[in-house]
Order: C-alpha cells, then sequence, then structure tokens
C-alpha cells in the first residue's frame, strides 16, 4: 500500500484523497468542482490520491458503487448475449 502519512497533514491532498474515494473514476476537472478547490491544487495531487484509491478498491477497503453497477451491468449483458458462456459463439 502506498504510504502517505506525510500527507495526512496537507488539508488539501485530504480534500482531493476523500472526494475521490466518494466519486472514484471522477477526473481532475469534476474533483474540482466536487470539492470546490481550484484545478491546478487538485492537479497537483490527484495522480497520487487517485492511485491511493485504486489500491484501497483492490484491497477492500473502499467499495466503488458506480463502478461495481457498469460492471453487473456488462456481466448481464454478456449473460444475455452469450448464454453458453464467453468462448460459445453467437449464432445468426
Amino acid at each position: 500500500m502506498i504510504n502517505y502519512d506525510d500527507l495526512r497533514d496537507n488539508d488539501d491532498f485530504m480534500r482531493v484523497l476523500s472526494a475521490i474515494r466518494e466519486n472514484c473514476i471522477a477526473t481532475e476537472y469534476e474533483i474540482a468542482e466536487i470539492a470546490d478547490m481550484d484545478f491546478d491544487v487538485v492537479c497537483e495531487h490527484h495522480r497520487l490520491a487517485q492511485a491511493i484509491v485504486a489500491e484501497e478498491i483492490d484491497h477492500g477497503i473502499v467499495h466503488d458503487p458506480y463502478g461495481a453497477s457498469v460492471a453487473q451491468g456488462f456481466m448481464a449483458w454478456l449473460r444475455t448475449e452469450y448464454p453458453q458462456g464467453a468462448w460459445a459463439q453467437k449464432e445468426e
């Protein structure tokens, strides 16, 4: 896991990190709007905060409900289109 102990006292970084945790796939522009922050400040912290949240999602610490619903929708579509599984070819 990425160690960000030295940034815990940085209010700007923690606001960006918190906003990304709540909106996992948001862009820098969206985070700036959501957190009501200057775009350049968000850009300064976005990449590291996004990497931290990605690790947290991988370890089950943070849950991305929107990303999960997109994945579930895609899986439902796959089951409809390929009922025998991904290896089956759809006959026309």
